[in-house]
């Protein structure tokens, strides 16, 4: 009998959407595993307005566009819609630090009107395995009233988010309202720890975070961390010193650290290396040009779509995070490509790279411009470096070893209760 696999993406259809990211290159290594599952895949997606998708495109096409997307054949699109509410002083601060779904960042995914949509996909669709791949839905999702099912549940936290959370509100710029962010992170937890309670399997894409979880008495808790389809190795790297910052700008996280490395890193690499240029790529990066910045040698380069070109233009990668969650996917690829990384502790954080032979970690603007010059300028260290990564990104973060992991907890072994 043909699996039945349900995939709640918590994301828009890719229609709407550019190139793929990190939370969607993750959401495709776990359709590739169900592929590999022979599952019959359905895929559940949130929108804005059902009613609004282009009615002029058949459901055919549109099937069609998600299998050249996700690499696989979708058999069912569910839409889910997100919710909206007035934005005032209760609901972004108040409200949230009774129930966590009353959170700004998750109320939109995880309703009343989310669960018994869910509920309704559900109970018509029959799963053997339904992953969910976030926290909101998740939220939603530990709602829906099953009395018994044979459905196993694989919940895809990614990110603590009560970590991250805390992180965001203890770190400049300062102002009141974080003081009051800070208040809803023991509704996060007890939230966390529900949605873990009711899955047969929580992933986290970190040992660290496995670790951590663990220890707050989490139980079936896993670690599967990001990968990448291993891109071709650069035989010769890029003799010119140029630096990439590689990530979403209108991500905040990445934002910070594209101003500290424009304003604050870059500067002291160009007085030591004055020919030394900075490529800052990925999605709305373009439209910081001339933000922070008139020199000419800081390029915002936007989306590029040609990432092999990218990387062959780069000698180190930059990654300058100073919050955030979870393992940093632009790290491993550039590892992948052979190009040595210098970033932080939190940049590092929950990755496998050993410091100081397979990635410089430093947290301070001054050492991490002086372990970029040291970098760029001893051509035998940067060959050694760049060796020992990409030896690390084919042992440990290969997607072809990673897919085979997670078919192990997508197959439906055991039954579980939704509750």
């Amino acid at each position: 009998m043909t699996m039945k696999a349900l995939v709640v993406s918590a994301s828009e259809p890719p229609h709407a959407r550019g190139g793929q990211h990190g939370t969607q290159l993750r959401t495709r290594l776990y359709l590739r595993a169900l592929q590999n599952l022979d599952a019959r895949i359905d895929i559940a997606y949130f929108v804005t307005d059902p009613d609004a998708l282009d009615s002029s495109v058949s459901e055919s096409v549109r099937s069609g566009f998600d299998a050249a997307y996700w690499g696989v054949e979708i058999a069912t699109r569910h839409f889910i819609r997100i919710d909206r509410r007035s934005k005032s002083f209760a609901n972004e601060y108040l409200a949230g630090a009774v129930v966590a779904s009353a959170q700004p960042e998750y109320f939109a995914r995880a309703s009343k009107n989310v669960t018994d949509r869910l509920s309704e996909i559900i109970r018509a669709g029959e799963y053997d395995v339904i992953l969910v791949r976030s926290l909101a839905p998740m939220l939603a999702l530990s709602k829906v009233g099953i009395a018994r099912t044979r459905t196993r549940i694989v919940f895809d936290l990614d990110d603590i988010q009560h970590r991250v959370k805390w992180r965001e509100n203890t770190v400049a710029p300062w102002y009141p309202g974080k003081g009051l962010k800070l208040m809803q992170i023991p509704a996060l937890f007890m939230a966390e720890r529900r949605c873990a309670a009711v899955a047969d399997a929580t992933v986290i894409c970190s040992p660290d975070d496995q670790r951590w979880l663990e220890r707050k008495g989490f139980s079936r808790v896993y670690a599967i961390p990001n990968a990448v389809r291993l891109p071709a190795y650069i035989e010769h790297p890029a003799k010119e010193p140029n630096c990439l910052f590689l990530g979403l700008a209108h991500y905040e996280p990445n934002a910070r650290a594209i101003e500290r490395l424009v304003t604050r890193i870059f500067p002291m690499i160009k007085a030591a290396i004055p020919e030394a240029r900075l490529l800052v790529a990925g999605e709305s990066s373009d439209l910081l040009k001339g933000k922070w910045t008139q020199s000419t040698d800081v390029e915002f380069m936007g989306f590029v779509p040609d990432l092999d070109a990218l990387y062959a233009q780069a000698r180190l990668f930059v990654c300058p995070l100073s919050n955030g969650g979870g393992t940093r996917l632009k790290i491993i690829e550039a590892a992948g490509y052979g190009v040595p990384v210098v970033t932080t502790r939190i940049g590092a954080e929950g990755l496998d790279f050993k410091e100081g032979e397979a990635i410089v970690i430093r947290d301070e603007d001054e050492s991490l411009a002086a372990a970029c010059i040291e970098l760029l300028r001893d051509a035998s260290r940067h060959e050694r470096m760049r060796i020992a990564a990409r030896r690390v990104t084919e042992q440990l973060y290969d997607e072809a070893k990673i897919i085979g992991r997670m078919q192990t907890l997508l197959a439906p072994e055991r039954s579980t209760e939704i509750r």
